[in-house]
């Protein structure tokens, strides 16, 4: 789905794969702008209960680090096993900045923690110290004795989105994630020992459970987040139901409630950058309808006693599924009281490295489009090349590949004359590999 300036807005829904750069007429919509039921807020209402302080959570006798948790709850009683959010705030950003997402999730019959740190820590820290925030807010009656512990959501912005894909991956209880503009490492923060990559994480996560992941990325951050590191690598990285948001005026912090809380370094880094086009309360609008119409109706839709269901029947057809997800996220009466366009609808797409179906009942087959295959036009299958046989890249498991540098893939696919300017990211490149080894892809 894209969000491009405020007057109008243009949508799309789904999936854009870099290579394949089509496009399609844009047709105003002439559904009435009646009021969307995941815009506004839920039935349940919301109450902050008082923060949770002085949690150990790192650090030694010296300089010991502490986090303090905020949980947001439905206000409505009697509710039990609902999906518990856990929110991880950008880097040096605190968690009030994103108040209202916790309240509108409150709303809707989900409960919800957002933590801020004493001291900064390395991502490995990070994420101990995050399983420790979860279990203490599980601890807690008020919030134990309502929730579900096996269905937790990972929401998370910029570097918290990293440090929840790190998380999903040794959480078997993360039943799916919301990714706003997620940040890797970058030239500018490169991977260390105690700084690495969460992209094989993600791709571990996603392939072994079908993790459930909606990414929404900010497109005109390229000013302050590098290529090599933003959401578009995330995005390539999914290999289970996977919904993508692009928003095109929307810039790295456009989805923060309040920018006066944000520390001097970032408000100076957000300065350096280009204005969004898209006004910051559309951004917040969009980013929530399409939070909540991903979890009620992919991640946790029979979990949450707000739908009234009994029994858990089985998911619905990939385009009916899709269907859903557009009809929720179009039908949006944005501030400035103007109705979305629609531009392009492609399907709810859910991959895997072995083609087998996911969870949610889509295929690599199951494309609306018309399109066989995840690996999209520019990746046709190739037959296998003697002369890669003797590559020592056919000797690397798929997992080993995506670790390589894409110049490196690339010069061993043109030793082996093997042709591969047909292929636009890493993934596709591993996958010719494969074929070219001989291996199923």
């Amino acid at each position: 789905m894209q969000l491009q300036g405020a007057s109008p807005a243009t949508y799309c829904v789904g999936k854009l794969r870099a290579q394949r750069k089509f496009a399609r007429s844009c047709s105003v919509l002439t559904r009435a702008s009646s009021a969307n039921p995941y815009q506004a807020p839920g039935r349940f209402g919301q109450k902050e209960l008082p923060p949770i302080t002085d949690v150990r959570v790192g650090g030694d006798d010296e300089l010991p680090i502490f986090a303090k948790i905020q949980p947001t709850l439905p206000a409505a009683p009697g509710l039990y096993d609902i999906p518990l959010v856990v929110m991880s705030s950008g880097f040096l950003l605190p968690s009030s900045a994103y108040t209202s997402y916790a309240n509108h999730l409150a709303s809707h019959g989900f409960a919800v923690i957002r933590y801020d740190l004493s001291e900064i820590m390395d991502d490995i820290g990070a994420v101990s110290a995050l399983c420790t925030i979860i279990d203490t807010a599980l601890k807690e009656n008020s919030i134990g004795s309502i929730v579900d512990p096996k269905c937790l959501v990972l929401f998370g912005h910029s570097r918290g989105a990293k440090l929840s894909c790190m998380l999903a991956e040794r959480e078997e209880r993360v039943r799916g994630m919301v990714l706003l503009d997620p940040v890797d490492n970058t030239s500018m923060t490169p991977a260390g020992e105690n700084f690495p990559s969460s992209l094989p994480s993600l791709r571990r996560a996603t392939q072994m459970r079908s993790l459930p992941v909606l990414v929404v990325g900010a497109a005109m951050n390229g000013d302050i987040i590098p290529a090599e590191g933003n959401y578009k690598k995330f995005n390539s990285s999914c290999f289970g139901p996977f919904w993508e948001v692009d928003l095109l005026g929307a810039g790295h912090l456009s989805f923060l409630d309040k920018r006066d809380e944000m520390d001097p370094f970032t408000q100076m880094a957000a300065m350096l950058g280009k204005p969004p086009s898209t006004p910051e309360a559309s951004v917040s609008a969009v980013t929530k309808v399409a939070t909540i119409a991903w979890l009620k109706e992919v991640v946790c839709p029979y979990a949450a006693p707000s739908l009234g269901r009994t029994s858990s029947p089985p998911p619905p057809p990939p385009k009916e599924l899709e269907r859903v997800l557009y009809d929720n996220i179009v039908n949006i009466q944005l501030p400035d009281g103007k109705a979305p366009r629609r531009s392009d609808i492609r399907s709810l797409e859910s991959r895997s490295a072995q083609g087998s179906s996911s969870a949610g009942g889509a295929s690599e087959s199951s494309r609306g489009d018309g399109a066989s295959s995840s690996q999209g036009e520019g990746s046709r299958r190739v037959q296998a090349s003697p002369a890669m046989a003797s590559s020592s890249l056919c000797g690397l498991s798929r997992e080993e590949l995506l670790q390589l540098r894409t110049r490196e893939l690339k010069e061993n696919l043109k030793a082996a004359g093997v042709k591969n300017d047909d292929c636009f990211e890493k993934e596709q490149l591993v996958s010719r590999v494969l074929e070219a080894c001989g291996k199923t892809a």
